[in-house]
């Protein structure tokens, strides 16, 4: 996710350029994300009092987004980080469930167990396939650098599990994400 603390006004400054302003773009991107373009063209005729484009997206509305879609925290967390109860906005393509202690799938859901795990441990992770596929499962630490990546092999459609190792080296939180030819899943997994 990209962001600039200046956004630009329409007018001129006395440098023949355009002046700091209040609006910007935000540029949000990655295989999780939803294509697309969020919000309007701004209306180079609506400016507020400072002659600044009106505001479309609060970056915090952004920000509660990203947290709650992709790493799964919880409304009254966002509320007590970000001081305000901002609605989100479609951006991430599936969420991250919040940490799991079932080794149940329901459903659509990837379900990492034990969670909370142990450095070095076993990990179980179990998933209901709609088409049978390839499946790869990789680990991702929390600034989204390769921690594990597991080829698991060919599954058939339906219920299913697989085993892998949690890095020795690693505590954290971990998003396991499960890709079987289009179909993508994750969930986080907090290692100890």
């Amino acid at each position: 996710m990209t962001f600039s603390e200046f956004g630009r006004r329409v007018a001129s400054n006395a440098c023949n350029g355009t002046d700091h302003g209040t609006a910007a773009p935000m540029f949000v991107f990655g295989p999780q994300v939803l294509p697309g373009i969020r919000g309007a063209n701004p209306n180079m005729q609506d400016l507020d009092t400072n002659g600044n484009l009106q505001m479309q997206y609060d970056l915090r509305q952004v920000y509660a987004s990203i947290l709650d879609q992709l790493y799964g925290v919880e409304r009254s967390t966002l509320q007590s980080i970000l001081l305000k109860n901002f609605e989100t906005i479609p951006i991430i393509r599936t969420s991250t469930t919040n940490v799991e202690n079932s080794a149940v799938p329901q459903s659509d859901q990837l379900v990492c167990s034990p969670n909370p795990i142990a450095n070095g441990q076993t990990l179980r992770v179990a998933f209901t396939l709609p088409a049978s596929a390839d499946v790869t499962l990789l680990l991702h630490d929390a600034a989204g650098r390769l921690q594990g990546s597991y080829h698991i092999g060919y599954m058939e459609a339906g219920p299913q599990h697989c085993t892998v190792s949690v890095p020795a080296h690693f505590t954290g939180t971990l998003t396991c994400t499960l890709r079987a030819g289009a179909y993508t899943r994750r969930a986080r997994v907090v290692v100890e």
